[in-house]
């Protein structure tokens, strides 16, 4: 006890980060909940009694011209942030000055990855939610999460980007108009999963998104768009067979294309797919870790999803069950031993509640909860660093 004490009060910022955590908690959930409250009279006060549809067909946002500064913000400030951050370590481990091999190896994985992570994630929540000042500080948020891997969270921004895309497709679009996000989605989704199996898991997520917009496209467009919709799910199958497991089972010294009717061929791809869900639930690092680097973020994101989950049945609103589905499968899979991709989730179910306070006129709610939390991560990181 006397031990633990003392670690306390060596790290007394922990328990000023925990009250400052639980303080924004309280304040901000009062305040939307207020903010959120139906006005007797309006559309949404009826849509308490009759129900608009849940789903999230027509429900993509494009991108304007004032999307262009705070793309290049968080673009450029992602690489700047991840960049100054590798720079330090590098530093730490290797001295002055850093070798220019491992300067060459930084500029990629904790530069151009975490820029294009910050695009692809910045567009997704632009796309899903249609609030600029939401993406931004999403954005943002996941940005300032230095637990994650950057090479793993770029592979599942991208996918996600592409999968919601598809799913947000207009009901009357042609085949041929949507089925190419889908096919590179899975696609992608795949090749990260040969080269780094912990992304099975993400894969696995996708593909129980995929069947719940099959189910949705069919409710609200019908059985003819549920045909196209399996068509193209069968596409990017095929297309995820032929960029992996055909490239392994020549590699295995099976011959092409007598493969595909090989029985040896559909064992070895059984067995590598097994052996990737498996493998990836133990290539993480163990959740005690990276929640306590990260723990500010995961609470507030957890608290997030509590509130898209009830009032995305309640009001109801599709983009919001998305999200919070997103986060629930990632929080899996990271307890499960998986790798770290909670921020991912936690990010967008934030976004998806700040997007709702600016669409009520009250973006400066949004701001005070975004800002707290950034100002939080910065301080806990730089007490890290200096400790």
């Amino acid at each position: 006890m006397e031990q633990l004490l003392a670690q306390l009060g060596r790290q007394w910022y922990l328990l000023l980060a925990l009250v400052g955590v639980a303080a924004l908690l309280l304040l901000n959930g009062a305040a939307y909940v207020h903010v959120m409250r139906p006005r007797s009279g309006t559309l949404e006060w009826i849509s308490r009694y009759d129900r608009p549809a849940c789903t999230l067909l027509d429900g993509w946002t494009a991108l304007t011209i004032g999307d262009i500064v705070p793309m290049l913000s968080v673009t450029l400030g992602a690489a700047a942030v991840w960049g100054a951050a590798a720079l330090v370590t590098a530093r730490s481990l290797y001295g002055s000055p850093v070798p220019g091999d491992v300067l060459a190896e930084m500029a990629v994985t904790h530069m151009v990855f975490p820029a294009l992570t910050a695009l692809a994630f910045y567009r997704l929540l632009r796309g899903l939610f249609g609030s600029r000042l939401g993406a931004l500080l999403g954005t943002w948020i996941l940005t300032m999460s230095m637990a994650v891997q950057p090479s793993p969270m770029l592979v599942a921004a991208l996918a996600a980007l592409l999968l919601t895309r598809y799913l947000t497709a207009p009901a009357q679009s042609a085949f041929g108009e949507y089925s190419l996000y889908l096919i590179l989605a899975f696609a992608m989704a795949a090749v990260g999963c040969y080269l780094r199996p912990g992304l099975a898991g993400v894969a696995l997520t996708m593909f129980v998104l995929l069947c719940c917009g099959a189910a949705d496209r069919f409710v609200h467009a019908g059985r003819g768009r549920l045909v196209r919709s399996l068509l193209a799910g069968l596409l990017s199958l095929a297309v995820v067979w032929i960029l992996t497991y055909v490239p392994g089972g020549v590699a295995q010294g099976l011959p092409f294309p007598q493969l595909l009717v090989l029985r040896d061929f559909y064992e070895y791809a059984l067995h590598r797919m097994g052996w990737e869900l498996l493998n990836g639930l133990g290539s993480g690092v163990s959740p005690i870790v990276q929640f306590y680097f990260d723990w500010p973020l995961v609470i507030c994101g957890t608290a997030a999803f509590v509130v898209c989950l009830v009032g995305g049945f309640r009001r109801p609103k599709a983009p919001a069950l998305l999200a919070a589905g997103w986060m629930a499968a990632l929080t899996v899979l990271w307890l499960l031993g998986g790798l770290y991709l909670v921020p991912l989730g936690c990010a967008l179910c934030l976004s998806s509640l700040w997007a709702d306070l600016s669409q009520r006129g009250q973006p400066w709610l949004a701001v005070v909860a975004g800002g707290s939390i950034l100002l939080v991560q910065l301080t806990l990181y730089g007490f890290y660093w200096l400790t």
